[in-house]
């Protein structure tokens, strides 16, 4: 059992430091989150997903462009490309925004649900992503 002594805040966001190997692109990441996150993704788009405007604006958006509404894998796969999108920010910055350590890009940044904002809300509550090219783990308190 964990016991904290000092101060205790009720906050939805958590620290998170993110390593990403230098020449990891977005279809990396795809695929990253197609191959082992597809349960957590899953879980996210029938829990979670209805708190977070951004996805929701853009899937209502995409069924507007289609004049239907996606099918359930149709939506599986926009929210993989929606989420890796949100995570490349983090892969494309990651020389100028980060420090350098072995080939790898160490950043920090902090995520939650308070602002709903899908990735935020993804990785707050389900995972933290431990590969060999990117690492997105919650930061010790």
């Amino acid at each position: 059992m964990k016991i904290r002594t000092g101060f205790v805040s009720n906050s939805s966001s958590s620290s998170f430091v993110i390593a990403v190997k230098k020449g990891t692109t977005k279809k990396d990441v795809i695929s990253i989150l197609k191959k082992g996150y597809e349960k957590p993704i899953r879980s996210f788009i029938s829990d979670d997903m209805s708190y977070c405007y951004d996805v929701k604006n853009a899937i209502e958006e995409e069924n507007k462009i289609r004049n239907e509404n996606m099918t359930k894998e149709e939506t599986y796969e926009f929210i993989v490309d929606f989420l890796a999108d949100r995570m490349s920010w983090f892969v494309e910055n990651s020389d100028e925004y980060s420090l350098e350590m072995n080939g790898w890009n160490i950043l920090a940044s902090s995520f939650g649900t308070e602002d709903c904002d899908a990735l935020g809300v993804f990785l707050y509550s389900f995972t933290s992503i431990d590969t060999d090219i990117l690492k997105v783990v919650p930061s010790l308190d």
